[in-house]
């Protein structure tokens, strides 16, 4: 699996020399978008313009001007990118648990849209500015806006052949997430979005291996080896136990099958005891449909 590297910085922007260097943009009725000052003359001239409104999933790229000092940092490209309509005043009261999903949702796919736009230009390190947003702590934007960007650039590339030619574009290398907020918390949420992102890469990783390539007996091994990485408790049920157990629809599906069937197990035992909880993954590696 690709592994991009994830940081993060309360140092000014203009000290870091990157592909891309990104600002998220708020819609506002009427108004020119809520952004950050670094970029409100090239949006106000857009906006003027009718170019860009700060819409969920709208871009301003332009280019920056060269640096007046020999070895000055600067941005390759710069991106303003639209997240629509989202409460972004420093003074806006608690919101619904619902309101604040649909605010994460947003960035999530704002962070998919950013992805899309490094494939588009090939950009292989960015810079994210994070947005002051009323509605949720920078921790959770920082963790919302990094899934989105990992998810995104997703890509199951182990049968592909690799040209080494210039046009080959293998994703992300780095992601920059810059905040003028206390680091801690967005160092945090960063780690989170991490976590989150790799696990669900993982399984999008399983679930487009060939039938043949990723058995049972695969999984199995997978398993057992995340149980060994992370201090969980691995147990393998297989298929004289699933009999003694009476497991009549697995055994079923699994007599169109040469490799036996195995049912994995993994527990994990916190420090500190707190409600159980059950987690059950439907993961078949073999089905004849129905």
């Amino acid at each position: 699996m690709k592994t991009t590297r994830v940081t993060t910085t309360d140092k000014p922007v203009d000290t870091f020399e990157t592909d891309l260097l990104v600002y998220l943009a708020t819609q506002i009725k009427g108004k020119a978008p809520q952004c950050d000052k670094a970029v409100m003359a090239p949006v106000k001239k857009a906006f003027k313009l009718g170019d860009f409104k700060g819409k969920e999933g709208e871009q301003l790229f332009y280019y920056p001007a060269a640096p007046t000092k020999k070895k000055q940092p600067v941005a390759k490209r710069i991106l303003v990118l639209g997240l629509g309509k989202i409460e972004a005043k420093p003074e806006a009261e608690t919101i619904t648990e619902n309101a604040e999903a649909m605010v994460c949702d947003t960035l999530r796919e704002a962070g998919g849209h950013l992805a899309k736009a490094c494939e588009k230009i090939k950009a292989r390190e960015m810079i994210i500015c994070l947005p002051a947003l009323g509605t949720l702590s920078p921790e959770k934007t920082a963790e919302c806006i990094t899934e989105g960007v990992l998810l995104g650039d997703y890509r199951f590339a182990k049968y592909k052949q690799v040209t080494r030619k210039k046009t080959d574009y293998t994703g992300i290398t780095a992601i920059k997430i810059a905040c003028t907020a206390d680091v801690k918390p967005v160092r945090k949420g960063v780690a989170q979005a991490r976590v989150s992102a790799l696990a669900a890469c993982a399984a999008r990783d399983m679930a487009h291996e060939p039938g043949n390539g990723w058995t049972s007996a695969e999984f199995a091994a997978f398993a057992k080896a995340l149980a060994k990485t992370h201090g969980l408790t691995y147990r393998c049920i297989e298929k004289k136990e699933m009999e003694k157990l009476g497991m009549g629809g697995l055994l079923a599906v699994n007599q169109g099958s040469a490799i036996p069937p195995r049912l994995v197990i993994l527990e994990y035992q916190p420090e500190k005891k707190s409600e159980t909880l059950l987690l059950v993954g439907k993961g078949v590696t073999f089905d004849s449909g129905g």
